[in-house]
Parts: C-alpha cells; sequence; structure tokens
C-alpha cells in the first residue's frame, strides 16, 4: 500500500484526507515548505549517519564512554546547529549498545546507558565553555547561576525514579533520565554557543 509521508493513502485526484484541495505539488510550493523538507532531510541525514558510525562499533565497544562519545560527537556534528536535529542524537550509541546487551537486559542495557551518559556529559562540558566564551562577564554570572540551578534541578528530578522503582530498574531509569535530560541541556547550550548566522538557519 502506497501511503504519503504523514500516513494517509493518496486519491487518486491528487488531494489527501483532510487537506481539501492542497495536492502534494501545491504543498510542495507553500512557503516554507522548501525550508521543513529541507530539515526533516538533514535530521534524517545526521541520525542515519550517526547509527553508521554507531553500527560500526559493537556493543562492547559502546560500553566504553570514548566509544559512545566518539558516535555523539559525530552525530552532533551533522546535526550543526539544528536543535530538531540534535535531538536525535539521543541514544544514537545506547540503543545499538542495547542489542548486542547479554546476560540481564536491565543491567546490561543501564550500562549503555551510562556510557552515553558520560558521552553527552563531556559534550556538554566543551559546549559550556563554548557559550560562556560568546557572553561577557555579566552574561558568564548568568549562565553560571543557571547551570548550577539546572544541574540541582536535573539531579533531584532524576533521583525520583530510584525511589519509584526498587532495584535495578529504578536504578536504570534514573540513569536513562540523566542521560536524556543532560543531552537536552547540551543541545540548548549549542544552540546558545553557535553564531547568530548557523542559529538563525
Amino acid at each position: 500500500m502506497v501511503r504519503s509521508c504523514d500516513g494517509f493513502r493518496p486519491r487518486p485526484d491528487g488531494r489527501q484526507p483532510g487537506r481539501g484541495a492542497l495536492t502534494g505539488r501545491a504543498l510542495a510550493a507553500t512557503p516554507g515548505m522548501t525550508r521543513f523538507r529541507a530539515r526533516g532531510l538533514a535530521l534524517s541525514l545526521a541520525f542515519s549517519q550517526a547509527v553508521f558510525v554507531a553500527s560500526s562499533a559493537t556493543g562492547a565497544e559502546l560500553h566504553d564512554p570514548n566509544a559512545a562519545y566518539a558516535v555523539v560527537s559525530r552525530c552532533l556534528s551533522d546535526a550543526r546547529a539544528d536543535p530538531a536535529a540534535a535531538r536525535a542524537c539521543i541514544g544514537v550509541a545506547s540503543t545499538p549498545c542495547g542489542r548486542d546487551a547479554r546476560g540481564d537486559r536491565v543491567i546490561a542495557e543501564a550500562k549503555c546507558v551510562a556510557a552515553e551518559g558520560s558521552a553527552w556529559d563531556r559534550a556538554l562540558n566543551e559546549d559550556y565553555g563554548r557559550a560562556r566564551a560568546r557572553l561577557d562577564a555579566a552574561g558568564r554570572r548568568v549562565l553560571l547561576d543557571a547551570q548550577r540551578k539546572w544541574l540541582a534541578f536535573r539531579d533531584a528530578g532524576c533521583a525520583v525514579w530510584a525511589s519509584a522503582e526498587a532495584g535495578d530498574r529504578g536504578r536504570a531509569r534514573r540513569l536513562d533520565c540523566l542521560r536524556t535530560q543532560t543531552a537536552l541541556r547540551t543541545i540548548d547550550l549549542r544552540a546558545l554557543a553557535a553564531p547568530a548566522s548557523s542559529a538563525a538557519r
């Protein structure tokens, strides 16, 4: 069955359900659609390239934070300053690592997430330094205060998971939370550190 990218089956007259008279050709000509498609293509490309790098490493290698960092760094580089493309990098190392997990899956996958979390933490420190370098003295003080408050918020919020679920599963959920929140903060700092011309794209 042929379907369009939004899951609707095209009609013979070129119309799509719920779209009125807006055909695929007219949609392509709509202002902003070209930029939307370009961004979607960039996001898919960034993620697929990073997955290719990840797939070249074994699951055992991706337990190593340095190997995980190489994959995350490549994905972020391909994403450039696009936050949507960068968010697709979350899990780019831990997902293939987890697929190759042996033994207790909860513990094995937690190790994968922890390795990727270390990679994001390293990226966060790098982007924090770049963001700080763009600010004046007053801006640096504001950034430092914001970073300290974010760190306390992240740690307190993620600690809840260790209390909500007992044992290894709770600890694994906490690690996943830490990895995800660190990644999102890294992406924010990366946008702040980017030149204005790149951030506006």
